[in-house]
């Protein structure tokens, strides 16, 4: 009988995960497709909205509250669901589980280059810091990744990261990501 009922709830847990992951899809399909596409890349009328919708593959770099919030208040003073419309705490939920499933595949040697390009000059070039900006050594650095997507979407407490420069876009985020922890010393 014990033996029974676990099988039993494991069935049931599995069900309502898969019930769970077609309502995302069908959330997904209602309120986010037309502006980030099937794939979450963003389709051309996306891309053309001032600002931009963001390729939105690369959660994995984001906290479940980063984009609870993203979903509930929209970003950059735009609304993500129609006038006084919103989604329960559930139906986030089931969209969060259906946009966790989308995927990046990220670049290390974009990353390289954007990284020469905008964190070079006060990290150093090979990324082993810079005694004059009092920078870290990444080579060395145990941030995670997410850590490490955090620091460069929101800096540091007291410093100027990225102060004056364009917003990054989340796919440039994850590629600088890869090619940090290519850096890192066995």
């Amino acid at each position: 009988i014990v033996l029974f009922s676990m099988l039993l709830f494991l069935s049931s847990v599995g069900d309502s995960s898969a019930a769970s992951r077609k309502r995302g899809e069908w959330l997904y399909e209602k309120y986010c497709i037309s502006c980030h596409g099937e794939d979450g890349a963003g389709t051309p009328y996306g891309k053309e909205l001032s600002p931009p919708v963001r390729d939105i593959r690369p959660n994995y770099l984001l906290t479940t509250e980063e984009i609870t919030f993203v979903i509930r208040y929209g970003l950059f003073k735009r609304e993500l669901l129609g006038k006084g419309e919103t989604l329960t705490g559930g139906d986030i939920k089931d969209l969060l589980r259906y946009l966790r499933e989308f995927r990046y595949a990220s670049d290390a040697r974009k990353g390289r280059r954007l990284y020469r390009r905008l964190c070079a000059i006060c990290h150093g070039r090979d990324g082993t810091g810079d005694r004059n900006f009092v920078t870290p050594d990444l080579t060395r650095s145990r941030v995670s990744d997410f850590g490490i997507a955090r620091i460069i979407r929101q800096g540091r407490h007291d410093t100027s990261l990225l102060k004056n420069r364009r917003r990054l876009y989340n796919t440039e985020i994850a590629d600088i990501v890869t090619y940090l922890i290519s850096l890192r010393e066995g």
